[in-house]
């Protein structure tokens, strides 16, 4: 077994179960140690019975003395077991698990988790986990210390992942080497590769899962990095634009008639702008700035710079062309386009909103009719939200 096995490989894993997993996107023994949990159960270290107290949540373990399934007259279906640690003895109660009995048979020791709670007026564990004492040596995965929660689906709990990766990880943990060398790990604090998975799965202390964190973050980080530049290399190689003309004097008469005078980082962010668009490659550029920090204009000048090379966009000369600017919300694209209209309409470019209800709305009415519906159809520069 190796990180690529496939999962149906595994014991006990027939075809029902593999199309769950395949639910999860989980396909290999990689997919399945690199399915994460998303929280931490805190249950704690084991209690005496003696010292149970209500509404708190714990571990204690001890010899089931006695275990049966009832039925009450309102027709649920309730399993009880009690079970005694030497201290004192405490019940335990399961709703519509009469399947229970099969495990938790009097005689066994079983260690269990949940909350304390008030049933039929006395203290007892309300649908704890349960293990087998000894079943994975002396440490307990389900109810002690820190317990994972893994995304679910039907039929697949955090339970059974606990489990599985229980006997996987000794298997498979030996076959992954460490692909960072020793002076990386150093200087960014992390743990080896080894470890940081281990501990995210069955850490004993938060410390343990914040270093398993950590690590496994800044390999997500580094490859999604590598992606990005590799994508880039490639779109600069094989990526064909239109190299378009770059009209200065309009560019400059449009700033100058602006209210304000650019600050230098939007000047200079201009200026990388235009010349990215200009040249023969396809733009992948993000401007990034502050609330306030004057994205807008930048945005605005970039468009109006566009509509003039619409005929080089389109070499056909369709009179219907026009640009598309995306934005994030209906709210966000009235806030932009009322700013675009002050800046681009003095100029001739006629802009157009097309929000969530897919309506058309022309920016050369009033801002009131615009916010009542008036609409059109034709336009060069359309503002569209989700």
């Amino acid at each position: 077994m190796d990180l690529d096995t496939e999962i149906k490989e595994l014991p006990k894993i027939g075809p029902i179960l593999h199309s769950k997993l395949s639910r999860l996107k989980i396909r290999r023994i990689r997919d399945l140690i690199y399915h994460l949990p998303f929280r931490y159960d805190n249950i704690g270290a084991e209690t005496k019975i003696s010292n149970v107290t209500l509404g708190n949540m714990v571990s204690v373990r001890g010899e089931v003395t006695e275990s049966k399934n009832i039925r009450t007259k309102y027709g649920k279906l309730l399993t009880i077991a009690k079970i005694n640690d030497g201290t004192d003895s405490l019940n335990s109660v399961w709703f519509n698990q009469p399947f229970l009995l099969k495990t938790i048979r009097p005689g066994q020791r079983l260690s269990f988790a949940g909350k304390v709670d008030l049933f039929s007026h006395k203290p007892t564990l309300i649908n704890p986990e349960y293990e087998l004492e000894g079943q994975f040596d002396t440490k307990a995965i389900h109810t002690r210390g820190l317990i994972p929660i893994y995304p679910e689906t039907s039929g697949l709990s955090s339970k059974w992942f606990r489990s599985k990766l229980r006997e996987v990880l000794p298997i498979v943990l030996p076959k992954i080497e460490e692909f960072w060398p020793s002076e990386v790990l150093k200087r960014n604090s992390l743990i080896p590769i080894r470890q940081a998975i281990y501990n995210i799965h069955f850490p004993e202390k938060e410390t343990q899962v914040a270093s398993a964190k950590h690590r496994l973050a800044f390999d997500e980080l580094v490859l999604i990095q590598l992606k990005a530049s590799d994508r880039r290399k490639k779109w600069n190689q094989t990526g064909n634009g239109v190299k378009l003309s770059t009209p200065q004097e309009d560019i400059l008469k449009l700033i100058s008639n602006l209210p304000f005078t650019l600050t230098t980082a939007q000047k200079k962010s201009l200026k990388e702008i235009l010349a990215d668009i200009a040249r023969k490659k396809p733009m992948n550029r993000l401007l990034q700035g502050d609330v306030g920090s004057g994205k807008t204009i930048v945005a605005a000048i970039a468009s109006y710079f566009l509509s003039l090379n619409i005929s080089e966009l389109n070499p056909l000369s369709n009179p219907k062309s026009f640009l598309i600017i995306l934005l994030s919300s209906s709210l966000l694209c009235l806030n932009i386009i009322a700013y675009f209209v002050c800046v681009l309409i003095p100029f001739g470019i006629s802009l157009y909103l097309c929000v969530a209800y897919i309506k058309l709305i022309p920016l050369f009415l009033p801002l009131e009719a615009i916010l009542f519906n008036a609409f059109s159809v034709s336009g060069e520069l359309y503002l569209i939200s989700a």
